[in-house]
């Protein structure tokens, strides 16, 4: 089986996961914005893209370091992931505990949302050990399992946001049912990764020694990554409060569903980058072009949608409430340019520990870093919502060129850039008919959107964007 071929056959099931996550995730945003309004759901999002970040600060770099360690020929896997669940599990102990005294205590939000973090700080804790299993399903190419414990979550919170809120519950007992899912999440994760690796709590300090001193490069990148990907709605939260986070974090909300796929495209490749970095370049160039013609690709088709798309996509999120979120609308059609920066940077993030390049690409994220915070705090005051996405689209930009031209430099590869001018012209051509499709003839837009896709991938053909040896490879069993 060829490169391309695997690479879609692995993902084929967990795809299909997650694109059951992704509705159900859509469904939790759509029941919250309809009877919570954009105050009410502005809350709900402030609080999860507080313990959000605190997920980033206990993380300690341990997830990237794992799938590297256990990925390399004749890797003891045990000690590696029990000592590493051990030391997530410490670590996200004595974050939490103290991210909600000062959530609490010290930080300029309202009280409702300084109360939401304290109900829902326990489950994020959970949510965070869970994250260290990552690594095991990924280099058993079996993220579907992983999907299954998301779905069960989420199926259990918008069941009970559907039953709170019909029978007059606000946000606070919304925020309270999050640690029955998140605690649901991590023992389905643990099962399946027991399954693959017997792994228990390990306390071999020597090791953990080991761990940190490899690992704080992707921590600290981690956590100047996080400056400028979850900061945003926190610091406009508290510049314009509850309901300015609302507004944003709806079509927000939808971006980060959106880039669900290249972050599991991207973990997926990680263990083979790995392998190929170590004793076979030329392996490892022809991987990075093929990921990056084919997120390319998707990126620009998945603008194309928005552009087109936002108002009814919005008015179909948010339903009767649609009148509280009408700013999401053009504020959604500008947030998208950072998809294909966010599809780019996975892609070359995941590259960079496969090239031992952690501590070189700090600098990055710390440029990255450094123009967010001055974006958010300049533009957020004057510029509310508008002003946060400015900055995310800036910030995204930075990271990933960065990324980029630092794995490329260390390979001494050129990227082919040929159907990425043909991807443009077929984007251009593919708006036009799409709108056209649209408006003059009112077609039902989720209807329109399929066709656009379908359109895209047509012009895209014709124009040898997309050639038949590809298609054949994806194709090829």
């Amino acid at each position: 089986m060829t490169l391309v071929a695997k690479i879609a056959h692995s993902t084929f099931y967990q795809t299909v996961g997650k694109i059951a996550a992704v509705l159900l995730g859509l469904w939790q945003v759509s029941l919250l914005t309809k009877y919570l309004g954009n105050t009410g759901y502005g809350t709900y999002a402030t609080v999860t893209a507080y313990l959000g970040i605190i997920i980033v600060l206990a993380e300690l770099g341990l997830h990237i370091t794992n799938v590297t360690k256990i990925s390399q020929p004749g890797a003891d896997e045990r000690k590696i992931l029990s000592n590493a669940f051990t030391l997530r599990t410490v670590s996200s102990l004595i974050f939490f505990a103290v991210a909600t005294v000062v959530g609490y205590f010290f930080l300029p939000f309202e009280y409702e949302i300084r109360l939401g973090i304290v109900f829902a700080a326990a489950a994020f804790a959970l949510l965070s050990v869970n994250q260290v299993f990552v690594g095991v399903f990924q280099k058993n190419f079996a993220n579907h399992m992983l999907v299954f414990g998301e779905i069960i979550s989420k199926s259990i919170v918008v069941a009970a946001i559907y039953i709170l809120v019909t029978k007059g519950y606000g946000v606070l007992a919304i925020l309270a049912t999050l640690n029955l899912a998140f605690a649901v999440h991590l023992g389905v994760t643990m099962y399946f990764a027991y399954k693959y690796i017997p792994f228990s709590f390990q306390f071999d300090f020597s090791y953990w020694r080991l761990l940190l001193s490899q690992s704080w490069p992707i921590a600290f990148s981690g956590i100047l990554n996080l400056i400028y990907f979850k900061t945003d709605t926190v610091i406009l939260a508290g510049y314009k409060g509850a309901a300015a986070a609302g507004i944003y974090s709806v079509p927000y909300k939808i971006l980060e569903v959106l880039i669900a796929f290249p972050a599991l495209f991207a973990g997926l490749l990680l263990p083979l980058l790995s392998a190929a970095a170590i004793n076979n370049l030329v392996r490892f160039k022809a991987i990075i072009q093929n990921a990056f013609n084919a997120l390319i690709y998707i990126a620009f088709l998945v603008m194309v949608e928005v552009m087109i798309f936002a108002e009814p996509m919005i008015r179909f999120i948010t339903r009767e409430k649609f009148f509280e979120f009408t700013e999401s609308v053009p504020l959604f059609r500008l947030l998208i340019i950072t998809t294909l920066f966010l599809f780019v940077g996975n892609l070359f993030g995941h590259a960079v520990p496969a090239l031992g390049l952690q501590r070189k690409m700090i600098l990055g994220y710390a440029l990255a870093a450094g123009a967010g915070l001055a974006v958010y705090f300049t533009l957020i005051p004057r510029f509310s919502f508008y002003g946060a996405a400015l900055g995310t689209i800036l910030t995204e930009a930075i990271a990933a060129f960065y990324s980029m031209w630092l794995v490329l430099k260390t390979t001494r590869h050129k990227l082919e850039y040929k159907g990425l001018i043909k991807t443009i012209v077929a984007s251009v051509i593919t708006y036009w008919l799409g709108t056209i499709i649209f408006i003059r003839f009112g077609i039902t837009w989720w209807i329109a959107a399929v066709l656009v896709a379908i359109i895209y991938i047509i012009i895209l053909y014709k124009l040898k964007g997309i050639t038949k040896d590809e298609i054949k490879m994806v194709l090829a069993r």
